[in-house]
């Protein structure tokens, strides 16, 4: 047995050995590959075949995989570009073996094991039984690397977890055989020509350029090959890439132009070719606005057996207009129409009866696009029974002065005859104001009085009946002489979240998600206590739904107690359990533990089910079998429950709703992630109003996409104060910086260094 340790940095040499030894074999008949572990969401190692956690299955060209589905504990650090440095998988925490088939025979095996972010565990890794790793990290040591020769003879080679292991974690594996038969039961021993991109599309358009994306569905290709034709016919070779690319900028294009192009994935058994996108570039620009804001919501739904409608919310006031694309299979979109500024809907006709299409909505200005997460409806077999309109999908209010302002809101329905506008100074009796048209968005105000607090509602209606009332929306008019007016914040319903009573700011702010990776709370406890924070949110993950309490997250949890902190736990597991019974049990078991019990002040029951990366069930399954019956097993002991908050989608909070959701929760949550400090707060508004003014925890939060730090840093200042209006606790994510959210985000840094600037916005949040 060989086992090494790498310094705190595996120095880059000790890979590029094993792969040059490797890729040397690749195409000779013998069996030969390398395999990095990891979450789906991130980057693949070039010459690597990257394991998620699923199943033992055919993946691509290879069959590989755990005994249970380890996803949830596949760990990315972030503290690097490289993939190979930062990612790995628990071994014997939610799976306790990984297998891939092979030709039996000897192979020579070289197996690492690590962490940049932790040294709290001890590696013990097996191979066909024989351990090639065992020893303990420290700080000048993080990882380890073993090597040796085994022999397969049932056609898997088998990676399992040692005795006396604790905190198990492998990051890679390379596998080579010496000698044995070629064949066998594996898929993939010999090179194929590798799949077809599974995607192309383009994004960021402007007048002379885009960005041409694709996703890799191989892991043997030797690079990709880009074409491009302004015909749909005729194609020449505009770029060749590296295996593992996903995207490509394009530059010198004609404005106002009709582009088409298809990427090929290829190595020396041959080629493969994606779909067809087409993008027409913008026309020249007449000056240099800057970009508009990406629609805050898009939804869509049948009008007839061959037409659907679409809308969208117009969050902007710069953009030339919107670019609507249709897809059947959320994959390959084609734009189908361009409207003008400040449209809010758009149907679709000439349509398949019973046929599902999906939609992408982009606002465009001369300076580029951005385009929403795509929605999708069915078109109907027979023409449809007129129903009653839905409600306003949000509604805002702004005073512009002593005795006017205007009035916004979101067109949800494709069936109504018009809105009705109702006013009042009091909050709770209200009059008719005004009626006005279907698809109108926007009501101007006069004849106020100075100095007075308005409330605004607003319904849909048709020949069926009324909708029911949108949330409620007010402002202060301003004072006719001597003042600078009243409260213009436009922000409805303040929380009161609870038994508490009015919230503070400094309260509402006070929480955040701590992705401290196992670190000690002492560690963090100066920096959060500085700012003022009190309430963190942590994880408690796994997969075995018959498992006993899990000491090393216990130990997390009366860390942070012990540092004086309000502890949010977090309980993930993505699998359904197998009964309402069994998760009962499993909550009853945990609510019980010696070290849980009475140091858990809110216990959040799992973690956006609408992410397959966190819940593979339906929402349904999430209420009926998570949800319901963790809330029966907590409350028997005073424990106080709060739901799963789903990420940004305002529709899934009103599923939830719909199934029940409200009834097995002390608080609802949401994630309001959102490009600009308008569209968090509006989510959260929405998301509130669709779980029906229940008290509400945002239990993540962040503003995503600005790449300008200061400009970021406005917009989070101007979020947290509108969410301090809306929700009991706003925990922002995270602690550390994640790139998965937002390059800037986090108090400190991977290095535990401070981020000055949002360091010093936060304080401001909550001095």
């Amino acid at each position: 047995m060989t086992v090494k340790s790498f310094s705190s940095r595996r120095p880059a040499v000790r890979r590029s050995q094993i792969l040059e030894t490797l890729e040397n074999r690749q195409l000779m008949a013998g069996f030969s590959a390398n395999f990095n572990f990891q979450p789906a969401r991130s980057s693949v190692p070039l010459h690597y075949a990257a394991d998620t956690g699923n199943v033992f299955s055919n993946q691509g060209n290879y069959q590989y995989g755990w005994d249970a589905n380890n996803s949830a504990n596949s760990v990315d650090r972030f503290t690097s570009a490289d993939t190979r440095y930062d990612t790995f998988a628990y071994l014997g925490k939610g799976a306790t073996k990984w297998e891939v088939a092979v030709p039996n025979g000897q192979y020579r095996v070289a197996v690492t094991a690590g962490d940049s972010s932790s040294t709290s565990a001890h590696y013990v890794l097996n191979v066909e039984g024989r351990t090639l790793i065992n020893e303990t990290p420290n700080a000048g040591n993080r990882w380890s690397e073993g090597s040796g020769t085994v022999t397969v003879a049932d056609g898997r080679l088998t990676v399992t977890s040692g005795s006396g292991a604790y905190n198990n974690k492998i990051t890679s594996i390379s596998i080579t055989q010496l000698s044995g038969s070629t064949g066998g039961s594996t898929s993939g021993a010999a090179i194929t020509a590798p799949k077809a991109p599974s995607w192309a599309g383009t994004w960021s358009v402007t007048s002379n350029s885009l960005v041409l994306g694709w996703g890799d569905a191989s892991s043997n290709e030797s690079g990709f090959i880009v074409e491009q034709s302004t015909n749909g016919t005729a194609y020449r070779e505009i770029s060749r890439l590296p295996a593992n690319s996903r995207q490509l900028n394009v530059s010198s294009l004609s404005a106002g132009t009709s582009y088409y192009y298809r990427v090929k994935s290829y190595n020396s058994n041959g080629s493969t070719t994606s779909s067809v996108t087409r993008v027409r570039t913008l026309s020249a620009p007449t000056n240099t606005p800057s970009a508009p804001s990406t629609p805050s919501w898009i939804t869509a739904s049948a009008l007839s057996s061959s037409s659907l409608k679409v809308t969208w919310g117009d969050v902007s006031s710069n953009e030339t207009g919107f670019i609507i694309q249709r897809s059947v299979d959320n994959s390959h979109f084609s734009e189908i129409a361009r409207v003008g500024s400040n449209v809010t809907s758009y149907s679709d006709s000439g349509l398949n009866a019973g046929t599902r299409y999906y939609y992408k909505v982009s606002s465009y200005n001369s300076a580029g696009a951005n385009a929403t997460t795509s929605a999708a409806a069915t078109t109907t077999n027979s023409n449809p029974t007129l129903s009653r309109p839905v409600s306003p999908a949000w509604t805002n209010s702004t005073a512009s002065s002593s005795s006017a302002g205007t009035l916004t809101w979101g067109d949800a329905s494709n069936n109504e005859s018009g809105f009705i506008i109702e006013r009042s100074t009091n909050g709770s009796s209200y009059s008719e104001l005004a009626r006005v048209g279907a698809n109108t968005t926007q009501y101007a105000i006069s004849n106020l009085g100075p100095s007075t607090r308005y409330y605004f509602r607003v319904t849909s209606y048709n020949s069926a009946g009324n909708s029911h009332a949108s949330a409620v929306t007010s402002f202060t008019t301003a004072a006719a002489t001597g003042n600078n007016g009243g409260n213009n914040g436009g922000n409805s319903g303040g929380s009161t979240g609870g038994s508490s009573g009015t919230i503070s700011n400094k309260f509402a702010l006070s929480g955040i998600s701590a992705n401290t990776n196992g670190d000690p709370a002492s560690k963090y406890a100066g920096t959060l206590n500085d700012v003022g924070i009190s309430n963190v949110r942590i994880w408690y993950s796994f997969t075995n739904w018959n498992a006993q309490p899990d000491a090393w997250y216990i130990n997390r949890v009366l860390q942070y107690k012990a540092a004086g902190f309000k502890v949010m736990l977090a309980v993930l597991n993505p699998n359904a359990p197998g009964s309402e019974a069994q998760a009962k049990s499993f909550y009853t078991r945990l609510a019980n533990s010696p070290g849980l019990k009475g140091s858990v002040d809110y216990w959040q029951i799992n973690n956006e089910p609408n992410m397959g990366a966190f819940w593979h069930g339906s929402l349904q399954q999430y209420v009926n079998l998570n949800l319901k019956p963790a809330y029966e097993a907590l409350h028997a002991v005073g424990e106080t429950v709060v739901g799963a908050g789903p990420s940004w989608d305002v529709n899934v909070a009103r599923q939830l709703a719909s199934y029940g959701y409200l009834n097995y929760c002390d608080f609802a949550a949401f994630h309001p992630y959102g490009e600009s400090a308008d569209i968090v707060i509006q989510r959260a508004r929405d998301a509130r109003a669709a779980f029906n003014n229940k008290p509400m925890m945002v239990t993540e939060w962040n503003i995503q996409g600005v790449s300008d730090q200061n400009r970021w840093v406005t917009e989070l200042n101007k979020a947290a104060v509108g969410l301090s209006n809306i929700a009991y606790i706003n925990y922002y994510f995270a602690l550390k910086q994640s790139a998965t959210h937002v390059g800037n985000g986090g108090l400190l840094r991977y290095d535990g260094s401070k981020n000055s600037l949002f360091y010093q916005a936060v304080k401001g949040w909550l001095d």
